[in-house]
């Protein structure tokens, strides 16, 4: 399998689905390989490329490619097709695996393209989040607990202040992943991963 992500040489404390699926395919014994080093059997890239002269090479040798959707992705709402890799990586593709229904349903309406499909979520590792690991009290009664790779779009400060205007005394919020911007707050815990 080629893929348009290099693998690390060593796990990271918060894998994307790159690298899980890297490390995974290793554990069976599989050979990953950067894309561009080699020719595929088969191509996974991961949300688009902006390398579209080797995905076209690619596909005139035949060979099947298989897109992980990571989100909608739309700069312009008016235009969704307007300069968006995400659309041209998938009018490209032979298969596409969403990372949920909510996201395969918007993808389908906005841009009118079906193709064959899976959904697969995102997934946490295993060895960082189970039942049987280490247990976090984060001193609330009841918490509210929001996970991402945190960027401007997943809209993190419309979650705060959503969370900030419940009146819940016995109520927290914990913020999981990298990247967030959190205000301070005796109520609110950032943990930094994910």
């Amino acid at each position: 399998v080629g893929i348009n992500f290099k693998p690390p040489l060593f796990r990271s404390p918060s894998p994307n689905f790159a690298e899980m699926f890297f490390w995974e395919a290793k554990r069976q014994g599989r050979k990953v390989v950067y894309w561009k080093r080699t020719k595929p059997d088969i191509l996974l890239i991961i949300s688009k490329t902006s390398h579209q002269d080797l995905l076209d090479y690619y596909k005139k040798q035949g060979i099947k490619v298989v897109l992980r959707l990571d989100g909608v992705g739309v700069k312009d709402p008016s235009e969704p097709k307007k300069d968006n890799l995400n659309y041209l990586t998938a009018t490209k593709s032979d298969f596409i695996i969403y990372q949920s229904h909510f996201c395969q349903r918007i993808w389908e309406r906005l841009f009118s393209l079906k193709k064959p499909s899976q959904i697969i979520y995102n997934g946490a590792d295993e060895q960082t989040f189970s039942r049987e690991g280490k247990r976090e009290n984060f001193g609330f009664k009841k918490l509210i607990v929001t996970a991402a790779r945190w960027r401007e779009w997943k809209n993190l400060k419309q979650v705060i202040d959503v969370f900030l205007n419940l009146d819940e005394p016995n109520l927290g919020l914990a913020v999981v992943g990298e990247g967030a911007t959190v205000p301070k707050h005796p109520k609110i815990i950032a943990t930094g991963r994910l």
